[in-house]
């Protein structure tokens, strides 16, 4: 879960660098009017929204390694629980081995 976190983080990255990079191609051209003006505009608008899809895939990726933590977290502790109840049987068994000699 955690690569799977990072790698929504990179696309995350991608999608605001392909944003950026498109807004300023176009910011970049020489030319004018109400045509470029526009073009212009659009090309700022397209760009915000990558960067606001960019921040939303950041925060799934956030909470999807939040959640592994959790799940990780979880985990040991089943495990630990598991380890003392087999601790005890064990306990348990030689103690009653102990008492039928």
């Amino acid at each position: 879960m955690q690569a799977q976190a990072a790698a929504w983080r990179a696309v995350a990255s991608r999608v605001a660098d392909a944003g950026a990079r498109g807004a300023a191609a176009v910011d970049g051209t020489r030319f004018e009017g109400p045509a470029a003006e526009r073009s212009r505009a659009t090309a700022r608008s397209q760009a915000a929204r990558a960067a606001g899809i960019a921040a939303e895939l950041r925060a799934l990726a956030g909470a999807l390694a939040r959640d592994a933590e959790e799940l990780e977290a979880a985990q040991r502790r089943q495990r630990l629980l598991e380890e003392q109840a087999a601790a005890e049987a064990a306990r348990a068994a030689a103690a009653e081995a102990a008492r039928q000699q």
